[in-house]
């Protein structure tokens, strides 16, 4: 599940980290669209969603329940919030300990 938005500057880009946590797909949703839209109209970057982190350090993956919260679910939130649409984004699903348990990464162009 989704909730907590740190954000991570890099010389090039920006790293969006969603913790895992609890939370409605209705806030989840709107967490998503708020992160890909403001990273659009920057520079670009990374949302990382699955990772556990303590004073703005990674510490460990935390998957995302791919039943809960899937791939085309993120597609579908992203395509339909944000308009004009985002060229070129890419979401990357990777399986962590079982088929169900997955980060997913999500690149935003510039």
């Amino acid at each position: 599940m989704l909730l907590m938005l740190d954000i991570k500057h890099t010389n090039t880009s920006q790293v969006f980290i969603m913790k895992h946590a609890s939370c409605s797909k209705f806030y989840a949703s709107s967490l998503v669209y708020a992160a890909v839209s403001a990273m659009a109209n920057a520079n670009g970057g990374l949302l990382i969603y699955g990772i556990e982190e303590s004073n703005h350090i990674p510490q460990k993956i935390t998957p995302i329940d791919r039943n809960k919260f899937s791939k085309e679910w993120l597609e579908q939130v992203i395509n339909s919030s944000i308009s004009p649409k985002i060229e070129d984004l890419k979401i990357i699903s990777i399986s962590v300990d079982n088929p169900d348990s997955v980060v997913y990464v999500i690149e935003v162009p510039q």
